[in-house]
């Protein structure tokens, strides 16, 4: 199981650390992160499509549309921990941001 949830990542881990101010790490974290899109169009971002997918059970959304996942049963790979908040999930990335920009990811 480990393998195919690669994606997920806790923001736990990444809580740890304290974020610096763009002028300390020299990058801005939202020039590198796009917006999500919904290319079928049914109001789910492709970040709430993968934790609809991945979630080892039932979730449950903000509201009744269905569009933002609140809730599910996720195991973070790289810990071994269950998840149970969407919010405390990134999605986005498995490489640090910051080791991408310092080893000229931006070229």
């Amino acid at each position: 199981m480990r393998f195919l949830l690669p994606i997920l990542l806790s923001a736990a881990l990444a809580g740890c650390f304290e974020v610096e101010a763009k002028e300390e790490r020299g990058y801005d974290r939202h020039e590198w992160l796009p917006k999500w899109s919904d290319s079928d169009g049914d109001c789910q971002s492709t970040r709430h499509e993968l934790l609809v997918q991945y979630s080892l059970a039932s979730v449950s959304f903000t509201n009744e549309k269905g569009c933002t996942v609140d809730t599910g049963l996720w195991l973070d790979p790289y810990t071994d921990n269950f998840y149970t908040l969407a919010s405390d999930l990134d999605v986005e990335h498995i490489v640090p941001l910051s080791w991408v920009h310092e080893h000229g990811g931006a070229n």
